[in-house]
C-alpha cells in the first residue's frame, strides 16, 4: 500500500489541513488529512506557493467530494469550476479521473489531450489506498492508511479553459473508452505471457531450418519482450500449411 508519511509538509498544506478538517464532519477529519497528505506530496512546492490558499481549498475540497462514491470503479468529471457553483474558480477547464491504479493512466490521457491541442497548465497524480462497500462508498475507518485495500488512482489536470459544453461531453466519452482500453490491456497481461510460452514451446519444437543458436536467440527475445520490455496490446493465432512448394498462412 500506499506510505502516507509525509516528513516535510508544504505549509499552504498546513494550513489547508486546518481548514478542511473544520469543514467536514467529525467521522471525516482523519480521513481527509491524510488524503490532503497524499494528494499533494508529490506537487511542486513552487506550484502550491503560486497558489491563493482559497482557491486550494475549494478544489481540495471538490477532489474530495468526487472520491467519496465511485460505484463502476471508474469516474470521469470535466468542467469549469464556477465560484457560485463550486466555491472555487480557476482559468482552466478541469478534468479529474478516479480509476482504479494500474499502467499507462497519466500518458493516456497525456496523449488525448495533446491529440486534442488541449494545452496542460498542471497536473496532480495521486495513489490512494481505499476501502469501499458494495455501494462504492468510502470507508472513512480503514481509507487512507496502511487498512486500505485497494490501490486507485486521483488525477487532476488543468488545460485551457473550453466553455462549448459539446467538447467537453465529447472529451468525457473519448477518456472513458480510452481508460477502457487500458483495464482490456492490463487485464489481459497474464494471457499475452501464457500466450508467449506457448509461443517459446512452440520455438522449441520448430521443424523449420533453424540452426541451434536461432532457435536460442528466439527463446531469448520471447523471455526479453516478457520482461515487462514491450506492451501487449492483443494477439492473433496463425495456420501455416504446405501447398505445393507454397506455405500458405491462414487466421485461425
Amino acid at each position: 500500500m500506499v506510505s502516507l508519511m509525509n516528513k516535510d509538509i508544504h505549509p499552504q498544506v498546513s494550513q489547508l489541513i486546518e481548514r478542511l478538517t473544520d469543514e467536514v464532519p467529525k467521522t471525516q477529519g482523519k480521513a481527509i488529512d491524510a488524503f490532503t497528505q497524499v494528494y499533494y506530496a508529490a506537487t511542486p512546492p513552487a506550484e502550491l506557493d503560486a497558489r491563493k490558499i482559497d482557491d486550494l481549498y475549494g478544489a481540495t475540497l471538490a477532489c474530495w467530494s468526487f472520491v467519496q462514491k465511485c460505484p463502476s470503479g471508474c469516474k470521469i468529471r470535466v468542467f469549469n469550476p464556477d465560484f457560485e457553483e463550486h466555491g472555487w474558480q480557476s482559468t482552466h477547464t478541469i478534468v479529474e479521473i478516479l480509476h482504479p491504479d494500474v499502467p499507462f493512466l497519466v500518458d493516456s490521457i497525456r496523449m488525448e489531450l495533446n491529440r486534442r491541442e488541449m494545452a496542460i497548465h498542471f497536473i496532480n497524480h495521486a495513489v490512494l489506498p481505499v476501502t469501499r462497500n458494495k455501494k462504492g462508498e468510502m470507508d472513512y475507518k480503514t481509507s487512507l492508511s496502511e487498512e486500505g485495500e485497494v490501490n486507485e488512482a486521483v488525477i487532476y489536470i488543468e488545460v485551457d479553459r473550453h466553455t462549448d459544453d459539446s467538447v467537453l461531453e465529447d472529451l468525457v466519452s473519448t477518456l472513458d473508452e480510452i481508460l477502457s482500453d487500458i483495464r482490456l490491456v492490463v487485464g489481459d497481461f497474464d494471457v499475452f505471457k501464457d500466450k508467449s510460452s506457448e509461443v517459446k514451446k512452440w520455438i522449441t519444437d520448430s521443424k523449420g531450418p533453424f540452426c541451434e543458436s536461432d532457435i536460442s536467440e528466439a527463446l531469448s527475445f520471447v523471455d526479453w519482450l516478457v520482461a515487462n520490455h514491450f506492451t501487449f496490446l492483443g494477439c492473433e493465432d496463425f495456420s501455416m500449411a504446405a501447398k505445393g512448394h507454397k506455405i500458405q498462412i491462414t487466421r485461425d
